[in-house]
């Protein structure tokens, strides 16, 4: 089939089929280790190109001053502002220290002990970080409206927050968990360290006003809802890192030709764009500049098919034609994915074997290779007789569409899905939604016969949000359950899997000299500290 260059998709959860959903991911890593090597750069003697660094990306579906409001993909919006009890460097992935200057898991194997670094001031002369800051944050994060599955686990998991003096904390948790250091650390960045002291002189963030101090090399200057978020390098010598740029924006652009028009423009001076717009950016000379962590994948997710965490009730949706595995097995098959790379990702893309698990990763069965061909493989005709033995020969279902700010080219692939599963005689809708009323008709389950795209560089843990693995302690045991959890999810097609994908920056050479990312963080576009300016 002839594939579309036009389209729009959306971040939304996976579906839960049989577990009830939590989150988390992780492990240790040793205390004693450093910061990343880029906190011992010398400020420069020379002017970058420019003063504010512009990165053009696709807007959230979500704007907010109030962390807690954001969902972790769109965390991006405010990341620079703050710091976190564990650091990720940002070259290889592991944990490093950075607000606490190391940590150990108590003798009981249920609690947490953070020792934290003296000195680091918060912005707007809000004074010194100390234990009653990570108290507060703490407790501000796991409020009750808060949307993240992150900020829900640890209010699920934390028993209570011990000050044990200015600079030492102790998170008793009420079970064993393995990835709670994970989930406090910059890699999921379910814990941003705020100011209480600020919180305490002007209450709630607003959109219209400032969000709550961090102690961030980059500190919050001003939003321009739809438009930019600004930020600037905070005046005093910070502790870890000095930006080469005094100011840094997030320019919020969803079309992809804009930002490419702002980047030969000049107005731009990094962005991301679809592979199809790549060849044109690298002609006039601009440069690729890659995550070094590679985790950033692309699925459809069902949406339709969820645990009622109310009443725990199974499925929310009893009538959906989705609910049968038949079903999703024939939209599975009725998708060229070859043809989609090829078209959207230039032949980039890692097949997705199984979303969520990769051979890196635990749990890994070799198997779900070979069997891929026949259980998702592309074949029209065994699509149409499974969806006929589904009961649903003349299907009709919606899929939600709206760009994606983690990888471009998210909208042309929901279309160009939606024609493939129009070729098998599904009648498709595409519902454009705005992003807010997307996210409040998930959290109130209210599709029911519904996907979309998704975009995350969520751990394995998180993502799969599967609770016995969350507490067992011992790494073979835990390997076999995250491979017997891959087998149900492999066998009962609980999503379409697509690709891993590189996390990739387009740059302007004469402003930006490199840009040190991991690309395997949820929200991707991190690390802004680290670019570093042409001189």
């Amino acid at each position: 089939m002839a594939l579309s260059s036009h389209s729009r998709s959306v971040r939304l959860p996976v579906v839960a089929l049989a577990c009830a959903i939590v989150a988390a991911c992780g492990g240790g890593s040793p205390a004693q280790q450093t910061p990343p090597s880029s906190a011992s750069v010398p400020a420069a003697a020379q002017d970058p190109a420019v003063r504010r660094l512009v990165m053009a990306v696709v807007p959230p579906g979500t704007e907010s001053n109030q962390i807690r409001l954001i969902t972790q993909t769109e965390s991006w919006q405010l990341r620079p502002t703050y710091e976190h009890l564990i650091g990720l460097d940002p070259t290889n992935g592991k944990y490093v220290p950075m607000l606490a200057t190391e940590w150990s898991l108590e003798p009981d194997g249920m609690s947490y002990r953070y020792k934290l670094r003296r000195g680091v001031q918060f912005h707007g002369g809000n004074g010194e970080f100390s234990a009653k800051d990570v108290a507060f944050s703490y407790e501000d994060t796991t409020k009750p409206d808060a949307v993240s599955s992150e900020n829900n686990l640890l209010r699920g998991v934390v028993d209570r927050v011990e000050v044990v003096n200015d600079y030492e904390v102790v998170f008793h948790l009420n079970k064993p968990d393995v990835d709670f250091e994970s989930v406090v650390s910059e890699q999921q960045g379910g814990l941003r360290i705020m100011s209480k002291a600020h919180f305490d002189a002007i209450g709630e963030p607003t959109l219209q006003g400032t969000p709550l101090a961090g102690t961030g090399p980059y500190q919050f200057k001003e939003r321009a809802q739809g438009s930019y978020v600004r930020f600037e390098r905070v005046p005093y010598q910070h502790w870890r890192v000095r930006p080469d740029f005094p100011e840094f924006e997030y320019r919020l652009q969803t079309e992809s030709s804009g930002r490419l028009a702002g980047l030969l423009a000049g107005e731009v001076h990094i962005t991301n764009l679809p592979s199809d717009l790549v060849p044109q950016a690298e002609a006039r000379g601009y440069k690729i500049i890659r995550g070094r962590v590679p985790a950033l994948r692309s699925f459809l997710a069902w949406q339709c098919c969820f645990v009622n965490s109310q009443t725990g009730e199974y499925p929310a949706h009893p009538n959906s034609p989705l609910l049968d595995p038949r079903v999703r097995q024939g939209l599975n098959k009725a998708i060229n994915r070859d043809e989609i790379n090829r078209a959207f990702f230039g032949g980039k893309g890692e097949p997705m074997h199984l979303n969520h698990f990769h051979p890196t990763r635990e749990g890994w069965d070799p198997s779900w290779v070979t069997r891929f061909p026949d259980e998702y493989g592309y074949d029209t005709a065994r699509a149409r007789s499974l969806l006929a033995e589904g009961g649903q020969p003349n299907l009709r279902t919606s899929v939600i569409v709206r760009p994606l700010a983690l990888f471009p080219g998210a909208e042309d692939i929901t279309e160009a899905i939606a024609g493939y599963w129009r070729s098998v005689g599904v009648d498709v809708q595409l519902a454009t939604i705005d992003p807010g009323e997307i996210a409040a008709a998930q959290r109130q389950l209210r599709y029911d016969n519904h996907s979309v795209m998704v975009g995350t560089s969520g751990t394995q843990f998180v993502t799969l949000a599967v609770r016995r693995i969350r507490v067992e302690l011992d790494p073979q045991r835990r390997g076999e359950l995250y491979r017997q959890e891959g087998n149900r999810r492999f066998d009962l097609q609980l999503d379409v899997p697509l690709f891993w994908l590189p996390a990739e920056a387009i740059v302007d050479p004469k402003v930006v000299a490199d840009y040190v990312f991991p690309g395997s963080i949820s929200g991707t576009w991190t690390h802004p500290e680290n670019i570093k300016a042409v001189r």
